[in-house]
């Protein structure tokens, strides 16, 4: 169905009293697990440079701006959020109390997101006992408890953001929507090859609408970013991260690009930047094939709200496999947009939707295993006659095929999910 006004429950709650408390019981068991495993948790490294820009910027007085290669918006939070610590520590100075502060906005964004399922799905749907298991399938997420509280990233922020944006745009908040969208795009960058998507309904009723979003959307992600213009050390900083690292496609991780494919020692430089760049050799394309394939289906310029939110779950996917270097946590991105799809369309294929999880775990398992395994066991000595290094790049090369397989087949399981059947 084409939903043409703002989302709207289309049941009555029945024994409130009831499902308030159980719906409180929920999310305060999805708190407690998250605040038992974060206080004696952490990735050094990550975590570690969170501490370490508050210390310059609290203790040292140097700006954190200076070192920071992410998005300005996490760490605003970290500098809000690190003076409780500082009063706190008064009484209990402890490394295990900085941990949780720190991971706090982490805790707060799994919640508001788990929120922002329930509210979808609930709308959507009419089933507040299906919007709960929604919402419990990302509270009690072993994967979403461990990139956050356990291992100290933030990319359920982003992701919390952008769903906010569609639920907004969903209920016709379109400058509301545009603003959640710049956080979003200010804490990780991939939230931009969303826009398309989600603009695109907008100027299909008023181009002004549209329009206005975008200069909602960047006239606050320039206010977001202001602190780097007034420095020129930050703006360098700035330029550095966002065009020398080439933004898209230049993560740590295992490349499968087609660029290592290519020969391009005596092309010009503009093809040498085209066919190494990995945002043109592989994304743009898949996304322009993409979205050439949604307006032929007529599923481009729609405010339903299934096939807005497959339309974001499928382009992650994509980007996912055409990215040169993915991240396990970036799975946080679309987690929220697949459970959605799950509870609004009853018709997806089980086996094909669900294959996308076994190779989450799988792929993270692998990556943890090789680490363990490379930093504290190698140097002991080998498997049989192979060497355990080569026994632990076959183990990643085994879970980065099973992810690749299975986000193609979650891809055809939402493509193929027909509106008549919701």
């Amino acid at each position: 169905m084409d939903v043409e006004k703002p989302l709207e429950s289309t049941t009555t709650p029945t024994r409130s009293n009831r499902w308030r408390i159980s719906f409180v019981w929920l999310f305060f068991l999805g708190f407690l697990v998250r605040a038992i495993v974060a206080p004696f948790t952490e990735h050094q490294f990550d975590v570690g440079t969170y501490k370490n820009m508050a210390i310059l910027a609290y203790s040292v007085q140097v700006n954190p701006l200076y070192y920071w290669s992410y998005g300005p918006v996490w760490l605003y939070m970290i500098l809000g959020v690190y003076p409780f610590y500082l009063v706190l520590s008064f009484l209990l100075p402890s490394e295990l109390l900085l941990n949780f502060i720190i991971k706090l906005p982490l805790i707060a964004g799994d919640l508001l997101l788990a929120y922002c399922l329930y509210y979808i799905s609930q709308k959507a749907t009419g089933s507040q006992r299906l919007a709960k298991i929604v919402a419990a399938g990302w509270l009690f997420n072993p994967y979403v408890i461990f990139v956050g509280s356990v291992h100290g990233m933030f990319d359920q922020l982003p992701a919390l953001f952008a769903l906010l944006s569609l639920a907004l745009l969903l209920n016709r908040r379109f400058k509301l929507s545009a603003v959640s969208l710049a956080i979003a795009f200010s804490l990780k960058l991939y939230v931009i090859l969303t826009i398309p998507f989600l603009i695109l309904p907008i100027a299909k009723k008023k181009v002004s609408e549209a329009l206005n979003f975008l200069a909602v959307f960047g006239g606050t992600t320039l206010l977001i970013y202001l602190p780097y213009l007034l420095d020129t050390q930050t703006l360098d900083t700035l330029v550095s991260v966002y065009f020398g690292y080439a933004g898209f496609g230049k993560f740590l991780g295992y490349p499968v690009g087609l660029a290592s494919f290519i020969h391009y020692t005596n092309l010009p430089s503009p093809l040498v930047f085209i066919v190494t760049n990995q945002f043109f050799t592989m994304l743009l394309p898949a996304l322009l094939a993409l979205t050439y394939y949604l307006w032929k289906k007529r599923q481009l310029c729609t405010f339903d709200l299934h096939i807005v939110n497959r339309n974001i779950a499928v382009v992650l996917l994509v980007c996912f496999l055409a990215y040169q270097f993915v991240h396990a946590q970036f799975i946080v991105w679309v987690l929220p947009f697949l459970l959605i799809a799950h509870s609004v369309s009853h018709k997806l294929s089980g086996w094909l939707y669900h294959s996308v999880w076994l190779s989450m775990f799988m792929w993270y398992l692998s990556q943890g295993i090789q680490t363990f395994v490379s930093l504290a066991l190698i140097p002991a000595g080998s498997w049989g006659q192979t060497p355990l290094s080569a026994r632990i790049v076959a183990l990643t090369y085994l879970s980065d095929a099973i992810f690749v397989i299975s986000s193609i087949l979650c891809i055809a399981s939402l493509l193929s999910w027909r509106t008549s059947d919701a």
